[in-house]
């Protein structure tokens, strides 16, 4: 659905022959109804691929990260469908958890002003089948930087020169 891709790769750890499934993408861009629309078909269709990958491989669970640019906030209002609740509340095929809290007020993955309009907000993830599955867990994340380490010129700026802030778990 529309240009954007993902990446889906089987990784085999040397010493322990297990395997990982690690996917990568950049959905959809721009804040609109209509786009989220196109982003929750996307990662439907990431996800298919997942599903397929992992059953063609074994029937065991496999651990799985997936991770990106979705371009999407952790929930949207209204109780509508959002990109982030496609994969967190998946009723069939693998589960995920966000490495991340995405309640938590004070963390973001983009901070930017586009013309005279200053957003910061969450679309940046890193999902992994975790306990649900007994496959993963997350032992630590990489804190973003606080606001007095951007402000006042949010992003990018000399320190942090892209519109995203890293993260890692």
């Amino acid at each position: 659905v529309g240009n954007q891709v993902f990446l889906i790769v089987v990784l085999r750890h040397r010493v322990s022959d297990k395997l990982i499934i690690v996917a990568v993408t950049h959905l959809k861009a721009q804040d609109n109804e209509a786009n989220e629309q196109i982003r929750i078909a996307q990662v439907t269709e990431l996800l298919q691929h997942i599903d397929t990958v992992s059953n063609s491989i074994s029937f065991e669970d496999i651990p799985v990260l997936i991770m990106g640019d979705f371009n999407s906030a952790p929930s949207l209002v209204d109780d509508k469908p959002s990109t982030v609740g496609c994969i967190l509340d998946r009723n069939e095929g693998n589960k995920y958890d966000s490495s991340y809290s995405l309640n938590d007020e004070g963390f973001y993955t983009t901070w930017k002003t586009r013309g005279d309009k200053t957003t910061q907000r969450v679309i940046d993830y890193i999902f992994f089948n975790g306990p649900r599955c007994n496959s993963l867990e997350c032992m630590n994340i990489l804190d973003v930087p606080s606001v007095e380490d951007v402000a006042p010129d949010v992003l990018p700026n000399l320190r942090y020169p892209s519109d995203h802030v890293m993260i890692a778990a």
